[in-house]
């Protein structure tokens, strides 16, 4: 199935959940009680949200200092921006895929899964974009070089 289809489906499904969500939890516990629960909920999961976000930028920054590439780090910090984005949505549904990214260890298994489905390497993108062009012509670094005549004023500034 198509990942555009498999969006679209999410789309219409998620908020039927969602509010089906909060029909059986407030008749369980009250409309009020339900209502001060996703809200508490969000100001909760966005405070966790920034404390994680500074454990991330500080293991990042330290990577970097070792001369190590932050591209985990950096990955994971997509998974918070997305939590961040999820914690924002009233919803139990939301909320819930929302802290199981704030858990460092799932988060870090959900990046190593995403990791693992798109190519990787600092030319991925352009060998994938070559493949795809007939125009662009891929080369070596040893495939070419620099010109080998002297430049004018290479030669004192004898310009004719």
């Amino acid at each position: 199935m198509p990942i555009s289809r498999l969006i679209a489906i999410a789309l219409v499904a998620l908020p039927i959940a969602e509010i089906a969500t909060f029909i059986v939890v407030g008749k369980a516990i009250g409309v009020l009680a339900t209502l001060l629960l996703v809200v508490a909920s969000a100001i909760g999961g966005l405070a966790l949200l920034r404390g994680q976000g500074i454990a991330l930028l500080l293991r990042a920054r330290r990577d970097a200092a070792a001369g190590l590439l932050p591209a985990e780090a950096a990955g994971e910090g997509l998974l918070l921006v997305g939590a961040g984005v999820l914690l924002l949505i009233p919803g139990f549904l939301t909320d819930l895929a929302a802290f199981a990214l704030l858990i460092p260890g799932l988060r870090r298994a959900a990046w190593r899964g995403l990791r693992g489905r798109t190519p990787s390497g600092p030319d991925s993108w352009a060998r994938r974009e070559a493949g795809r062009r007939p125009d662009v012509i891929e080369l070596a670094p040893e495939d070419y070089s620099a010109p080998s005549r002297p430049t004018p004023w290479a030669r004192g500034g004898d310009a004719g």
